[in-house]
């Protein structure tokens, strides 16, 4: 990703190394939002569906059988 986003932009090449370490920071705190969303998703439907998941935390073995709407599901 930080090879297309380098061709759209120009910098100094002696930033190059910081520039690159602050782009894999951001898209590092990007994705871990987006699948605490979609962690928080799963384990809503798999609720709803009367699963026994604790208040805190995940059951991934339970949870990965309500993937979010945004996944699609595994034939």
């Amino acid at each position: 990703m930080f090879d297309r986003f380098r061709t759209m932009y120009r910098w100094d090449p002696k930033a190059h190394q910081s520039i690159r370490h602050s782009f894999l920071c951001v898209l590092k705190d990007w994705l871990r939002g987006i699948m605490s969303d979609m962690r928080r998703s799963s384990k809503k439907k798999a609720l709803n569906a009367r699963e026994r998941i604790p208040d805190e935390g995940y059951i991934f073995e339970i949870q990965c059988k309500y993937p979010p709407d945004r996944v699609p599901r595994r034939k």
